[in-house]
């Protein structure tokens, strides 16, 4: 995962493995930085496998990002996380938002 640090925002870009090894070390460096953003942007065109795990850490992700009042947006996607999205995550909730 790459994280570039904006004046008010973040840009996160996911790698093409997104795995449950990977879980715990980009939840760490997520929760220091997402406190002090409005924007949240996620760049998932690259992820060629996800496990639920991770699933799990980006909705967790979006969740708090929603409760700090913090704007969660999903530039770019791919088939693998949109098809586990579409498994597992509320469905009244896409994945992709803009």
């Amino acid at each position: 995962m790459k994280i570039n640090t904006h004046e008010d925002s973040i840009s996160i870009t996911l790698n093409e493995e997104c795995s449950i090894s990977d879980v715990e070390s980009h939840t760490d460096r997520l929760r220091n930085i997402i406190e002090n953003v409005q924007t949240v942007d996620i760049f998932a065109q690259d992820v060629k496998e996800c496990d639920t795990a991770y699933l799990q850490m980006l909705l967790s992700l979006k969740a708090t990002a929603e409760h700090q009042g913090v704007l969660f947006k999903v530039k770019t996607s791919s088939d693998v996380i949109d098809e586990i999205w579409s498994l597992y995550a509320p469905p009244e909730e896409p994945f992709q938002s803009v």
